[in-house]
């Protein structure tokens, strides 16, 4: 364990320093109202450990606020949130947003949370961020060795959506903590392949958009043992107790985690699932009424709606303009920090999207060329998760919103750092060359 230490000490000290920045900066964030929803159901901890009955999802109670958020939204934040308030003493926020009132409204309502109980669930979020970035610094390693490392961690601690994002008491911290950890045990396969249901059960638990990441985990337990091994010689017993481990190993945490679930699963997911279509079918109706342009109908647009959210459009502190009046003095702070801010634009973006887009094609083009078989699966799984969530999104992004392109950020940093590496190690051999010509042509003869 001290060696180990000793041997990451550089990485560990860059990550205390960028995470120390990182932190310093929570209190800056616009304030967003989703936040108030994630503090008020918070008490969803203190519910538990007084009466577990409480939180069971119940046919004759589909009127009931909580019931219906936790039929909506993954849990794992409001835990965390519940669990940073419990540490710090504080109560959770006795009400809930209530969108179609006004800003003074919610605030005379008890929904605005005071500076305090908003700075304890953001950091209580906020703290993933140095775990992260050791997750992200060890995957990028493992495909791409310490050059790409390092440049993955300068492009994630750099990127102006995790900045934002990420340090609101909301569930992109946790989803993208949680997709770090699936795709770090997914580049660090051993035994036991069927684990990787943990994680990626925790990352659909901090967001539904991370349902990606599930079927990639069963693709890798029914994946061949051999890296270039043929299916059909694969010992079948073995994969099925594998996958059957696996699902079930998902399903326990996934059931543990929802006690909604408890007295009624089949009738609670099935109202879960309703609920959520039934939410987002009204968001595009309200949002196509007023500016149906925004709404992404066809796959072309939805693409171009990523790749912008992603690389080109600037951190949107809001959703939509409900409190555009309210949060305006807040976001102008945040956003006139250029550090807040970076590379994003037509120019900018556009050169990291052509490095996120070359240094994917360039690991596909690796994968058939490299006899280094430890390199070689971790590069195709790492390729197919990548893809897989970038389909998953392609499906299910119809409405405009930024943050549901976040699944999406660990990916690109990664490819983004693997195609610069590329970039960097064809470049060093050239310098050498002409450096080697120069010194011949300098010498005497």
């Amino acid at each position: 364990m001290i060696q180990r230490l000793k041997n990451n000490w550089l990485i560990l000290f860059v990550i205390l320093f960028l995470s120390a920045a990182y932190l310093q900066g929570v209190s800056e964030v616009p304030f967003h109202p989703d936040e108030s929803t994630q503090l008020f159901m918070s008490a969803d901890v203190e519910m538990f450990f007084e009466n577990p009955s409480s939180l069971y999802w119940q046919p004759d109670n589909e009127q009931d606020l909580r019931q219906h958020y936790r039929e909506l939204d993954a849990p794992l934040t409001r835990y965390v949130a519940g669990l940073g308030r419990q540490i710090t003493h504080q109560s959770p926020l006795p009400a809930d947003w209530d969108w179609s009132s006004t800003w003074n409204e919610n605030q005379l309502a008890g929904a605005l949370p005071d500076p305090g109980l908003l700075q304890t669930g953001r950091l209580s979020v906020a703290v993933f961020f140095p775990l992260s970035l050791f997750l992200l610094y060890k995957t990028a390693q493992k495909i791409g060795g310490p050059v790409t490392a390092w440049l993955s961690i300068f492009f994630f601690a750099s990127n102006a959506l995790i900045l934002l994002h990420t340090r609101r008491v909301m569930a992109e911290s946790l989803l993208v903590f949680t997709i770090l950890l699936t795709l770090y045990r997914i580049t660090h396969l051993e035994k036991h392949r069927w684990l990787i249901a943990i994680p990626a059960a925790l990352a659909f638990s901090s967001k539904q958009s991370a349902a990606a990441l599930l079927l990639m985990g069963l693709i890798i337990v029914l994946w061949p043992g051999q890296e270039k091994e043929p299916l059909r010689s694969t010992n079948k017993l073995a994969r099925v107790s594998s996958t059957a481990q696996y699902l079930l190993t998902g399903l326990i945490i996934l059931f543990l985690l929802n006690p909604f679930l408890w007295a009624h699963p089949l009738q609670a997911g099935l109202s879960a699932w309703d609920a959520r279509q039934t939410l987002t079918s009204n968001q595009i109706t309200t949002i196509a009424e007023k500016n149906p342009e925004k709404i992404l109908n066809s796959i072309p647009q939805r693409t171009l709606g990523i790749v912008f959210q992603l690389f080109i459009n600037p951190p949107a502190v809001e959703d939509v303009a409900n409190y555009q009046e309210q949060t305006l003095e807040s976001a102008a702070a945040y956003l006139n920090n250029p550090l807040n801010n970076l590379y994003r634009g037509i120019v900018w973006g556009g050169i990291l999207l052509v490095l996120s887009i070359f240094g994917f094609f360039t690991a596909l083009v690796e994968i058939f060329h490299t006899k280094d078989t430890p390199r070689w699966k971790p590069l195709v799984f790492l390729l197919l998760a990548s893809a897989l969530q970038f389909l998953s999104l392609i499906f299910l992004f119809t409405l405009p919103f930024q943050r549901y392109v976040i699944p999406l950020v660990p990916f690109t940093c990664i490819w983004q750092a693997y195609g610069l590496s590329t970039i960097l190690k064809s470049v060093q051999p050239a310098a050498s060359n002409l450096s080697g010509i120069s010194t011949k042509k300098n010498s005497p003869h």
